[in-house]
């Protein structure tokens, strides 16, 4: 029946393309039953084409800068329009570099200590969040320095010994105020365990427009949406490793990580380059999490 519809089909037209008289000849030639198949054919095409699941949670994580859906292109309410899928085959290397959409989402995170359990197992380029879009995120939190300044806010880092330190963090999406619940619950955390408190005493960086190192990909501190915690000397990062066949190393306690996260922060300790230090505002990877209006 589908290779009948087929050949119909390629020597007339479909029936949206051709004049009234012509379609109906065509439906006595093809049959009202050929006909309805075709319509039904149609009908399982528009319905392979709704919105796959990743492009729901990203929608539902920035509603207040996507329009709609466009084909393959989510539309912003700034105009802007930002190509789903590219269709380009890329390695690991080049989806770090030029990623679509659907790169950005292709691995899911899965939170806590994951990768650290998983480590054996996982495919060395498990990095969920670590590929980005550049063009969507400078089109909503600034595609410059001026541009991302201006919308900057100045927190208070609450657990410096010496003086209080502050940080710069967008209040695009409100990541300031997911950031101050996440500061207020830390706080509770080190009133129940003291000890944790060295884990966060110095902030390593907030806002910083700059690439990444190697990389012609500006870094998510350059949006004002990650933070970097105690680098040294709980920190660990891969690249400081001279031993890159060596078992995933990390010091952070979970219970830090797992308030972050609540948050929307995902963090850098699920990636296979791991960098335990870095928390970044990443919602759309975290589905469930508590958002502050």
């Amino acid at each position: 029946m589908k290779e009948i519809l087929d050949n119909k089909i390629e020597q007339t037209e479909r029936p949206d393309q051709i004049d009234r008289r012509e379609f109906i000849i065509q439906v006595g030639e093809i049959g009202l039953t050929t006909l309805a198949t075709y319509f039904s054919l149609l009908l399982k095409d528009a319905y392979a084409e709704r919105t796959p699941e990743f492009l729901i949670n990203f929608q539902k994580a920035y509603e207040d800068h996507i329009y709609r859906k466009e084909g393959n292109y989510l539309i912003l309410r700034n105009g802007t329009r930002i190509q789903i899928n590219d269709n380009i085959k890329k390695t690991p290397e080049q989806k770090l570099e030029n990623a679509d959409l659907e790169d950005q989402m292709l691995l899911p995170y899965y939170g806590g200590d994951y990768v650290q359990k998983n480590w054996q197992s996982l495919t060395p380029d498990y990095d969920p969040g670590r590929i980005r879009c550049q063009k969507f995120f400078s089109s909503i939190y600034g595609s410059s320095p001026s541009e991302v300044s201006s919308k900057l806010v100045t927190l208070t880092w609450p657990f410096k010994t010496a003086e209080n330190k502050h940080l710069k963090i967008t209040t695009v999406n409100n990541v300031d105020k997911q950031l101050k619940e996440v500061l207020s619950e830390l706080q509770q955390l080190i009133a129940q365990k003291p000890h944790f408190r060295k884990y966060l005493e110095n902030i390593a960086g907030s806002f910083n427009y700059r690439k990444i190192k190697n990389s012609n990909q500006l870094s998510p501190h350059s949006w004002g949406i990650a933070i970097d915690i105690n680098a040294t000397p709980y920190g660990d990062y891969w690249l400081w490793n001279s031993d890159k066949n060596s078992q995933y190393e990390n010091q952070i306690p979970i219970e830090i990580v797992k308030i972050f996260e609540k948050y929307g922060f995902i963090w850098g300790e699920n990636w296979m380059h791991y960098d335990t230090m870095h928390f970044e505002f990443r919602p759309e990877l975290l589905p469930n999490y508590k958002k502050i209006k």
